[in-house]
């Protein structure tokens, strides 16, 4: 059994190599960021807006598996095959043609492996408030085949393509929440974070390497955190989102002018509000996301944010209300339930934390740290026979991952 998957794996790793895409956003030559895209029909790839977006004036490249591969070989490696191939094609010469006259010159390009570089023409649809994308390409590309979501089952394992910087990988994951895949996925993945990080925009395949979603961000979206088993949870749209967006593909907008609408532009705004939420800078990255807000007002991530940033200041009301605003707009993100759960802990409301509680477990029921933070609301309230199943089941869930 343990084999089948095996060679399930390697073999949708290398089917999708050719239609996932890397999309590496320059400015002056320098790298800004990576993401990833695939083709869903022939002259046409879908990522996140935050993947382009966010940076304004940058040049955004999309680089196939077989460029970067055709780079990473050495020089000296490079000359040493063209040696052995020119004298494996003369020995091949020589005996093939001995005692002819006739002196055809061997096939040059037999070998060769050829660049392919793609242009954007532009947008032709795009979902802000989902974070998606659909690009219109200049050549043709092979597209991924579209499954149906409506037959996930809990506990499936599912197959993460994309691109960690430069380098293409395939990962694992199995989906928690089959029940509630109709708005989101959420996907478990046992990886550390550097072979995370970058799939955002990448396709989710089921075992038939079919699509059955896209990875909307590969880290630190509110759902996707590493938990106290080491678990990274993976938040995906399912393809319905995809297909929505699809039906309704127009014109060709070209790039810039796209990244002129307010609700993009804030993107732009949020990216800077990361980098300083990421530095621990929490006053500068309010500022920025409260700038996001004002061009886009229904960004749910964005609110999110700056309630954790609000947080970390001591304004746990404020937190609070950023939470509501973004669990407004989105009631299916089980980490926004958390968090806002965890600040109503601060302020001593322990049973209104104990429902976030509650929501964020529904959501996804396989997070250590939902069912700790709820033992601990419960404890605070003397519900100790209750909290101390809640730490059961964590350690329960711990010791599961461990196998």
């Amino acid at each position: 059994m343990e084999h089948e998957r095996d060679y399930q794996f390697q073999h949708i790793a290398a089917s999708c190599k050719e239609s996932t895409v890397c999309l590496k956003t320059t400015f002056i030559g320098l790298t800004a960021q990576t993401g990833s895209a695939f083709f869903v029909e022939p002259d046409k790839i879908v990522t996140n807006i935050h993947v382009i977006g966010g940076v304004p004036i940058f040049n955004v490249k999309v680089i196939t598996a077989k460029q970067f591969e055709n780079k990473r070989i050495p020089i000296h490696h490079r000359i040493s095959d063209t040696v052995k191939n020119g004298i494996l094609r003369l020995f091949q010469h020589f005996f093939t043609h001995l005692g002819s006259e006739k002196n055809e010159k061997p096939n040059q390009s037999q070998n060769r492996e050829e660049k392919i570089v793609y242009a954007i023409e532009g947008v032709t649809a795009f979902d802000d408030k989902n974070d998606l994308v659909l690009l219109k390409i200049t050549k043709a590309g092979v597209p991924l085949p579209i499954g149906n979501c409506n037959d996930i089952q809990s506990g499936e394992q599912v197959y993460i393509v994309g691109y960690v910087d430069t380098q293409y990988k395939c990962i694992k994951g199995n989906i928690v929440n089959g029940n509630n895949s109709d708005k989101q996925l959420m996907i478990k993945v046992k990886k550390p974070e550097k072979d995370v990080a970058g799939h955002s925009g990448g396709p989710v395949l089921n075992s038939k390497g079919e699509v059955i979603g896209v990875v909307a961000s590969a880290l630190g979206s509110g759902s996707n955190k590493r938990d106290a088993s080491g678990h990274i949870f993976v938040h995906a749209l399912p393809v319905n989102v995809l297909q929505e967006m699809m039906e309704n593909s127009g014109q060709v907008e070209p790039l810039e002018k796209w990244r002129k609408h307010p609700q993009i532009s804030a993107y732009n705004k949020a990216d800077l509000g990361n980098m300083k939420l990421a530095a621990g800078k929490y006053k500068q990255a309010i500022e920025y996301y409260t700038a996001a807000l004002q061009r886009n007002p229904n960004f749910a991530f964005v609110y999110f944010k700056r309630g954790y940033a609000k947080d970390e200041l001591g304004d746990v009301k404020g937190a609070i209300e950023d939470y509501d605003n973004a669990i407004r707009l989105n009631p299916d993100n089980a980490g926004i339930y958390n968090n806002r759960g965890y600040s109503k802990n601060k302020l001593g409301a322990y049973e209104s934390a104990i429902e976030d509680y509650d929501n964020a477990i529904r959501l996804n029921p396989e997070d250590v740290d939902f069912y700790n933070n709820r033992g601990r609301a419960k404890k605070a309230l003397g519900k100790h026979k209750d909290a101390e199943e809640d730490f059961d089941k964590a350690k329960e869930l711990n010791s599961k991952s461990k196998k």
